[in-house]
């Protein structure tokens, strides 16, 4: 059952449906239509088998297995995103692989990027793979601007340890599903996580990249177009940051940084300025041993929410968004180490849904969404509680009658219960028509 910290309007899930995988260690997961069906399957990548595993879903949020792609035996593929690389229409994927596998080059100490390709039924092949050093993630963006999806691979070199410096490697789409290594962009020291956005607005989408090595140090990227890139001042605030998330959480149109720090169990969410400059703007304490964190609008107000996934706990943090960036606890129960949680309309709902891959016993958890859809609607048209098209006096007996209730469209401020500051946000707009 969730519990709510600060807040009378509990964001509700239905219990987890567990999903066991062949193995243990699930530790990366990612939500596509991979069989062309029309609804979202899931990924899931299993460093404990060495595969990847496409779960269909038929249509109700309920999966079984489709189709498994062996990555090669000790290849421990950690991390997967799906896409269409070939432009085909079939969603394929790639995983990031942190060791050397069978199929490597003799005495070769590092990982790899394996390309999977989708048949159009949803079975993945693997097509190619390109060896780096010690790969722990990746993502996929447009880069060029070219229609086709690119490859950012961070990686560092186990020889050298945590106090070496990182890569990340671009892998240029030739817009057939095949990649060619196109230039590197020099980070911080033993990557961990990534996550990609336009974070200046000028249309090209920019990188940032969490280093959880002796510098500590979260990497910014611009993309000066052209795959020129530049790199930025560093954030330097929090120790051993895992996976961070670049989305608007302080609302006012800025790609801002949310990032998970393992010590001391942190989250904290930088403020961007519009010109690659970040301020620490909020400090949130998380359960134990975070490792991975996700934004989204969970309850429909057109804010974004916060995720986090703790390794160390059976739980995932739902930071909930006043719409200033000011976040409030609520925690949902998801056992077996979710290691990734990703938010995704698994059932079609209209409400985002929970997922994780959770890396003690090879599960991935399905959390579906009861939440409230708060609406973002202007006030002037949600205090129209009636619908006769103005705010008037049947909307305050509209309002009454729904007093001292938790949630609804009566809860004008969003506080979590209907009361006499409703009343006062309804005669604020008194007379108006929906624009």
């Amino acid at each position: 059952m969730p519990f709510a910290l600060g807040a009378e309007c509990e964001w509700l899930f239905s219990p987890a449906d567990f999903y066991e995988g062949v193995q243990a260690a699930t530790s990366g997961i990612c939500s596509a239509d991979f069989d062309g069906d029309g609804w979202l399957d899931i990924a899931v990548a299993n460093r404990g088998s060495d595969d990847v595993i496409v779960f269909s879903n038929d249509g109700t949020a309920q999966y079984s297995i489709l189709s498994t792609v062996s990555i090669g035996v000790g290849s421990t593929p950690r991390y997967v995103v799906s896409g269409d690389f070939d432009g085909d229409g079939d969603i394929d994927a790639a995983t990031a692989n942190w060791s050397a596998h069978s199929g490597d080059p003799v005495g070769y100490n590092g990982g790899s990027v394996a390309i999977l390709l989708n048949d159009g039924t949803g079975a993945l092949t693997l097509s190619e793979e390109h060896n780096f050093l010690r790969t722990s993630c990746l993502d996929i963006i447009d880069l060029n601007g070219d229609g086709h999806l690119d490859i950012i691979v961070p990686h560092w070199d186990p020889a050298v340890g945590s106090n070496g410096p990182g890569i990340a490697s671009i892998l240029k789409n030739n817009g057939d599903g095949t990649f060619v290594e196109i230039t590197e962009v020099p980070i911080g020291n033993l990557p961990r996580g990534i996550d990609v956005g336009d974070i200046d607005n000028d249309g090209d989408f920019d990188f940032a990249i969490s280093n959880m090595g002796s510098d500590d140090s979260v990497t910014v990227v611009e993309n000066m177009g052209k795959f020129k890139f530049a790199v930025r001042d560093p954030l330097l605030n929090g120790i051993t940051p895992r996976y961070l998330a670049i989305g608007d959480v302080t609302g006012d149109g800025l790609g801002d940084i949310s990032v998970v720090h393992k010590t001391p169990n942190t989250l904290i969410v930088y403020k961007n300025d519009g010109n690659f400059n970040f301020s620490m703007f909020g400090e949130y304490p998380t359960a134990d041993n975070p490792h991975s964190v996700e934004v989204d609008d969970i309850d429909g107000d057109c804010t974004l929410d916060v995720l986090v996934s703790h390794v160390g706990d059976n739980f995932v943090n739902l930071y909930k968004n006043d719409g200033e960036g000011f976040l409030t606890l609520t925690q949902i129960q998801s056992l077996h180490g979710p290691a990734h949680v990703i938010t995704a309309d698994v059932n079609e709902d209209g409400r985002k849904d929970v997922l994780t891959a959770d890396v003690n016993g090879g599960y991935f958890n399905v959390h579906l969404s009861d939440v409230y859809q708060v609406g973002c609607e202007p006030l002037e048209c949600r205090a129209d509680l009636d619908n006769s098209g103005m705010v008037e006096v049947m909307d305050i007996i509209e309002l009454i009658s729904q007093w001292g209730t938790p949630c609804g469209p009566s809860d004008l401020n969003r506080s979590g219960v209907v009361d006499v500051l409703d009343i006062i946000e309804l005669i604020s707009v008194w007379g108006s028509e929906c624009p």
